[in-house]
């Protein structure tokens, strides 16, 4: 509205926690090729986390981990991923509840713990198991945007004025595998079906995923 430009095909949009799909995807992949097991203990992995020799995969897929962080804003840009860790390693609690508890910080776990079995930074990971194979063009990384690509702004309506309400990059930079990249419905459209047809995970691994 702001530059009175239509969206289009190649729009793109923050998928936010749409982007958790792809984070599972990855994590049900090593699971399938026996890099790592749905039911290790976070331990294995993050030691430092307070109660994380009972707290399994499985159970942060399912936001079941007795993990609780909220959705803070760094005060900085993070830049790196490992930055991206640590900020949320130092801001989750660990409650020793196995309820269901809606969190972030599941998912960058999991990201990281990806990451580390796979020897490969999170973004190579969604390249190389999740673009690549579906030939995604309009898929990218928060902070690997093309120069020319055009970015779907948010509105709040209030007293008959539309006003932009951009996303936060400083939050965005910190939601490692759980929010920080943009796609077009299309490209997305595509993971839901790699998702069920092989390209990314079979059938069988779908549903033991879900």
């Amino acid at each position: 509205m702001t530059s009175q430009l239509a969206n289009n095909a190649n729009t793109l949009f923050p998928i936010a926690s749409l982007q958790k799909v792809m984070t599972g995807a990855i994590i049900e992949q090593l699971a399938a090729s026996g890099k790592l097991s749905l039911n290790d203990k976070l331990n294995k992995y993050y030691p430092s986390v307070s109660g994380s020799g009972s707290i399994t995969l499985r159970q942060m897929l399912n936001h079941r981990s007795g993990i609780n962080m909220s959705e803070s804003t760094p005060d900085t840009l993070l830049t790196s991923q490992a930055s991206e860790l640590n900020y949320t390693l130092s801001q989750l609690k660990s409650t020793g509840s196995s309820s269901f508890n809606y969190t972030n910080a599941n998912y960058t776990l999991l990201a990281a713990i990806a990451s580390k079995v796979a020897g490969q930074s999170y973004e190579s990971l969604v390249q190389s198991r999740i673009v690549q194979p579906l030939n995604l063009q309009n898929t990218y990384a928060w902070d690997n945007l093309p120069s020319n690509s055009v970015v779907a702004n948010g509105y709040s309506y209030s007293n008959g004025n539309s006003v932009a309400d951009n996303v936060s990059q400083k939050l965005m930079s910190s939601l490692l595998g759980a929010g920080n990249y943009y796609s077009t419905p299309e490209d997305y459209y595509k993971i839901q079906k790699g998702l069920r047809n092989g390209k990314i995970l079979t059938k069988k691994q779908y549903y033991a995923l879900a």
